[in-house]
């Protein structure tokens, strides 16, 4: 199967014609990251509800801006918080849009309408102290322990997504030419550097562990649980939590915190931000600048906390 299909699901083969909305989300999943599908998925069946079914393009017609300010008030009524509203209305507005090109109505209904904007929290971070000692926790002297190792060394120092960690095949990896290759959201490929000791670890875990069976798609996974299948997401989230917990007072847990404590350190290091946003794999620089300010945030503390003039 090309990487580029991983996690997307096919049409299912019935005798129905499959309507607009089963058609849009199949080729969203060529764009987007299979969670944002199936988030989308559901904000839009949740439209369509109370609504004909989006079969052809004659049951658009009646689809206007009215209809669509009554499904935004009824989330604010339910108490739906402003980034579940605001993910709805991008729902809708990429779904019309998209008629719109195919011709099916003639004006997208989501025009001008907006959400109050959704309140932006900086990300948690581990401090590196923090970090070290929990990166020293797996137990070495066993297969599980490198394995463990090499997860919570490779998502510090690459910064990896969790998704992206579990995808990973065992020809992703070149300690040769000291590359990683990963799949990012909508099927985007890119080559993470690989070196130093997140290298030292990998290579020590493919050496201590047998090469796994293929997976029907052909592909072996790069990091298996006992059974010998591809490691799960709950697996890697019950590893980092723990870590996290016993060696940090972070009030946040999970893979998503060392992704965090990766640019965060980086950008403190006086890391170029351009680059910050490469080895993350974000299509915006907005997205990777939410991290200077969590480096701002910091400096400020320090300046009240030591500065004589604070």
């Amino acid at each position: 199967m090309p990487r580029l299909q991983r996690g997307v699901r096919r049409l299912s083969a019935s005798s129905d014609a499959p309507d607009l909305l089963e058609i849009f989300l199949h080729q969203l999943a060529a764009e987007v990251a299979p969670r944002t599908v199936e988030a989308y998925g559901r904000d839009l069946r949740d439209f369509f509800a109370g609504l004909p079914a989006p079969r052809d393009a004659a049951a658009l017609r009646d689809i206007g801006r009215d209809q669509v300010r009554d499904h935004l008030a009824a989330l604010r009524r339910a108490k739906r918080s402003e980034r579940t509203m605001a993910r709805h209305l991008a729902a809708l507005r990429r779904f019309c849009r998209h008629q719109v090109q195919l011709g099916h109505i003639e004006r997208d209904p989501t025009l001008g309408l907006r959400t109050a904007r959704a309140s932006r929290t900086l990300p948690k971070f581990v401090d590196p102290g923090s970090v070290l000692q929990l990166l020293d926790l797996p137990d070495l002297r066993t297969v599980r322990g490198r394995r463990d190792r090499a997860v919570l060394e490779l998502l510090y120092g690459t910064g990896i997504r969790l998704a992206e960690l579990v995808g990973l095949d065992r020809d992703d990896v070149s300690p040769e030419s000291e590359t990683l290759r990963v799949l990012g959201k909508g099927g985007k490929e890119r080559l993470l550097p690989l070196t130093g000791t997140v290298r030292r670890t990998l290579v020590d875990y493919l050496q201590a562990t047998r090469t796994p069976r293929a997976d029907r798609d052909g592909r072996r996974p790069l990091f298996v649980g006992p059974s010998g299948t591809r490691l799960s997401r709950r697996t890697v989230q019950r590893l980092v939590g723990d870590a996290i917990r016993r060696t940090a007072a972070a009030s946040q847990a999970s893979p998503h915190v060392l992704r965090h404590s990766f640019a965060t350190h980086l950008l403190d290091a006086g890391a170029d931000l351009r680059a910050v946003q490469e080895l993350l794999g974000h299509s915006r620089l907005s997205t990777t600048q939410i991290y200077t300010h969590v480096s701002l945030d910091r400096a400020r503390r320090a300046y009240a906390r030591a500065h004589p003039r604070a």
